[in-house]
């Protein structure tokens, strides 16, 4: 019903992303597992019960909490995975698929920092922090050493095409334990070929300090791995996939060492000259309007002026309803994502579905989950603008 009610919003829709994420718990690279994540362990599920990459709600890392909630939505199973590509392809739309990777690391958490070798990691940092430890520039660091690639190679794992396999509609991993970026990419590459293909398929993305580690004066070793990792990708896939990584805006223009030297490397050169990489990919975060701080100017009034924000839980609840299986409660605070200010509906399994009526007669309405709970800056977010809602906005 979800999917319908974009189509209908959006006729003209003709490519759909679909992300799924695992968790990481530790900026150090060779120290960092990555894993599938539930909101707790007592959930019941139908049809199927949760099932990923073998995991069980009983095995698999159970996500942190913040404000006495889970602090981010779990990994979808598998077999929703499979379902959800084969309905989007049954409508004709083209599918991303993209495993996204999100840093669970909580307040409170005494791991050693590799920015400051302090203990005390940033609370739910951006995996484009992970990095080598001790990181570039710090006293002691490992990089542009051999020491560089032996912590990289622990981030990316030993997992191989040949340790996977599928049937009675699962895939299977039979390799040696190894919670690692390949075992998810490669996860995700079978389970796409399972649910009959795909039509573009990230390898990962943002990843900018680690793919600017060195192991000597010129080479990188995760842009090594990585482009090793694409061609993984396309033998699972196939030609007709396009493969791709998405690199960060302020990782794509290249490597400029902070170190004195001027030095500027287009370190991402290598993997864009793959043969396996279809096209370069970028996670550019362009503004939708000229907005300043605060509400006194004039996009702040123009935007008022142009747009009515309905509310009421009748013109929303069919909608999130439908995506969460919970009916909405309304909330009186203020939601901000690209710029473009609206009210927002939130339910109790962390979903929003917000109708934007513009006078001047077309009606959109925006439909996505919530990761985070409602507080004044979630975790994970580095945008001040994204999400700003008072906690008595909220009621369970």
């Amino acid at each position: 019903m979800a999917v319908d009610q974009l189509q209908a919003t959006c006729p003209n829709l003709a490519s759909v992303s679909l992300v799924v994420t695992w968790f990481g718990n530790d900026l150090r690279c060779a120290n960092c597992d990555i894993r599938p994540g539930i909101e707790n362990r007592t959930k019941i599920t139908a049809p199927e019960s949760w099932l990923v990459a073998g995991e069980t709600r009983g095995s698999a890392h159970q996500v942190s909490t913040y404000d006495n909630r889970p602090a981010f939505g779990g990994t979808p199973t598998d077999a929703s995975v499979i379902r959800a590509i084969q309905d989007l392809k049954s409508r004709g739309l083209k599918v991303t698929v993209y495993p996204f990777l999100i840093m669970d690391v909580p307040a409170g958490n005494v791991l050693s920092n590799p920015y400051t070798g302090t203990p005390g990691q940033p609370v739910y940092p951006w995996r484009g922090e992970i990095t080598c430890n001790p990181a570039p520039g710090v006293s002691n660091t490992v990089d542009k050493t051999a020491a560089a690639t032996s912590q990289i190679n622990s981030f990316f794992g030993t997992a191989q095409t040949s340790d996977y396999s599928t049937g009675s509609g699962i895939v299977i991993y039979s390799g040696a334990v190894d919670w690692s970026l390949r075992r998810m990419i490669l996860h995700y590459a079978n389970l796409c070929k399972l649910a009959g293909g795909v039509d573009t398929f990230l390898i990962s993305s943002e990843l900018r300090n680690l793919t600017q580690v060195r192991d000597s004066a010129v080479n990188y070793p995760a842009v090594d791995l990585l482009a090793t990792l694409a061609g993984d990708v396309k033998s699972i896939l196939g030609i007709q996939t396009g493969v791709s990584y998405a690199a960060d805006w302020s990782e794509y223009f290249g490597h400029q060492p902070q170190d004195g030297s001027n030095d500027v490397f287009f370190h991402l050169d290598d993997l864009w000259a793959s043969a396996d990489i279809d096209f370069i990919g970028i996670d550019n975060y362009m503004p939708l309007s000229d907005w300043r701080d605060g509400d006194n100017h004039q996009t702040a009034r123009m935007a008022s002026a142009r747009f009515t924000i309905a509310t009421t839980s009748k013109e929303i609840s069919p909608v999130a309803k439908a995506l969460t299986g919970f009916m909405p409660m309304t909330v009186t605070g203020h939601y901000r994502c690209g710029h473009l200010s609206a009210m927002a509906l939130i339910t109790s399994r962390g979903c929003f579905a917000t109708r934007i009526s513009q006078t001047g007669g077309k009606t959109l309405t925006i439909i996505a989950p919530v990761v985070w709970k409602m507080q004044p800056r979630p975790p994970g977010c580095h945008s001040p603008n994204l999400l700003s809602l008072p906690n008595s906005a909220v009621r369970p």
